[in-house]
C-alpha cells in the first residue's frame, strides 16, 4: 500500500518514518523527523479521540445556541447577537478545524506524510482566522456591555 506522499507503507519505511530516520524535506520547511512519532505514540492515540470527542461536542453545544437564539425572538436581544456570532466562530473550530487536526494526527500515525502535511497547513490556517474571529468577538461584545453601562 502507497502512501500519499513520496513514501510506501513497507515496514521498513514506516520504521524509518517512526524513528525519524528520513532527513529529507517533506513539505514547505519541515522535515520528515517532525512527522515522526518516535515514543509518543500514546500521546498521539490520545490526542486523536480527545480531538474526536471535542470536535463533536463542540459542534452539538454551538447549534443548539445558533439555533436557540436564531428560533426565540425574545433571545434576539444585542447582547445574544453578539453571543451568537461568537458561537458561530466555534462552530467552525468543531466543524472544520478540529477535524483537520483529526485527519493530521491520524496521517501521521498511519505514515502519510502528504496528507498530514496538507491537513497541518489547513488547520493553522483555519485555526487562526477562526481565532481572529473569536477575538473580534469577544471584544465586540466587551465594547457592547461597556456601551450599554455607561448607559444606564
Amino acid at each position: 500500500m502507497e502512501a500519499l506522499g513520496k513514501f510506501n507503507l513497507s515496514t521498513e519505511n514506516t520504521t524509518l518514518l517512526r524513528t525519524g530516520a528520513f532527513t529529507d524535506k517533506a513539505c514547505y520547511n519541515v522535515d520528515s523527523r517532525f512527522f515522526a512519532t518516535g515514543d509518543f505514540l500514546e500521546y498521539y492515540i490520545a490526542n486523536l479521540i480527545f480531538n474526536i470527542i471535542l470536535a463533536i461536542v463542540t459542534t452539538l453545544e454551538n447549534l443548539v445556541i445558533l439555533i436557540a437564539i436564531w428560533r426565540k425572538p425574545t433571545l434576539q436581544v444585542p447582547s445574544n447577537i453578539l453571543l451568537f456570532f461568537l458561537a458561530l466562530s466555534d462552530l467552525g473550530v468543531g466543524l472544520f478545524a478540529q477535524p483537520f487536526i483529526v485527519v493530521y494526527t491520524a496521517a501521521k500515525l498511519q505514515g502519510f506524510i502528504s496528507m498530514a502535511c496538507v491537513s497541518l497547513q489547513v488547520a493553522a490556517v483555519l485555526s487562526t482566522y477562526l481565532c481572529g474571529i473569536t477575538l473580534l468577538s469577544i471584544t465586540a461584545a466587551q465594547r457592547f456591555l461597556i456601551v450599554f453601562s455607561l448607559s444606564l
